[in-house]
């Protein structure tokens, strides 16, 4: 065992109160963790889109002009073919910012390690070209909540909190009940989801592979960037698909893993 935590340096990993003696996330996993699966994903509009900028703090949004001025500054020299890719009304650019943060266009600060998809889909990528046998199944859950009707307008408005962390947990553990207070307007579909997704984390924690039970097949990260939308229509993705895709997947690599302490 390494020595306890008291004894570690700063940035060096502490696993359960004993130091881990790897400098970095990157050598732990690929020496201790190469067999590991991994199940990991976000939910649209958790990223903290304005991380690390100069908009940190400032609260939405809400030009044209703003948008460009973040999106230059979190892309810095890739910027220049980024507005032809992404279209979007005025109305709409907050929530465009913080979907396309999700998807993996976002600084490193705060919590965007772990609320990336992009991030998730590249570290399968990786785990793959290192030769390690443990699989990575990536995900993306966008569905919104249902509200009642006087939930419009307040904290619990979608347009507010888009699909809000953790609220992929009422799906993953079948934990929806109807006619239970404080009670969401739970649709026939959600109760669909949610017996899908529970299969899924089961047949994960079971095998260490979320396919099974006749299920929508969940691609692996390492297989050319598979994902997983989590919605009431299920979809595996591969592939980068588009040029927007290609520059986010650019984008992650140099921000998330080009240094010597960074990797997933």
């Amino acid at each position: 065992k390494g020595q306890k935590d008291s004894c570690a340096a700063p940035g060096q990993l502490v696993w359960d109160g004993e130091w881990v003696p790897c400098l970095t996330m990157r050598e732990c996993l690929e020496r201790y963790a190469g067999d590991v699966d991994f199940l990991c994903g976000t939910n649209l509009g958790e990223a903290d889109v304005t991380a690390g900028t100069s908009f940190a703090g400032k609260g939405k949004i809400r030009t044209k002009e703003e948008f460009d001025s973040l999106f230059r500054e979190i892309l810095g020299d890739r910027y220049e073919d980024f507005p032809a890719l992404v279209q979007g009304e005025e109305k709409s650019l907050w929530k465009t910012a913080r979907e396309l943060a999700s998807m993996g266009l976002c600084k490193t600060g705060r919590t965007n390690f772990s609320r990336n998809l992009m991030v998730d889909r590249v570290f399968g990528m990786q785990r793959k070209e290192r030769g390690a046998k443990g699989r990575v199944y990536a995900y993306l859950f966008t569905r919104v909540l249902p509200c009642r009707r006087e939930d419009y307008g307040t904290d619990r408005d979608p347009e507010r909190v888009m699909v809000y962390h953790s609220s992929e947990l009422f799906y993953v553990f079948a934990s929806l009940r109807d006619g239970v207070p404080p009670v969401r307007p739970w649709q026939p579909e959600d109760f669909d989801l949610a017996e899908k997704l529970s299969s899924y984390w089961a047949n994960f924690i079971n095998t260490g592979n979320p396919n099974g039970n006749d299920l929508p097949d969940w691609p692996q990260a390492g297989d050319d960037y598979g994902w997983m939308r989590l919605d009431v229509c299920l979809k595996g993705e591969k592939g980068l698909n588009s040029t927007l895709e290609k520059r986010t997947a650019e984008f992650v690599r140099g921000e998330y893993f080009a240094g010597p302490s960074h990797g997933k």
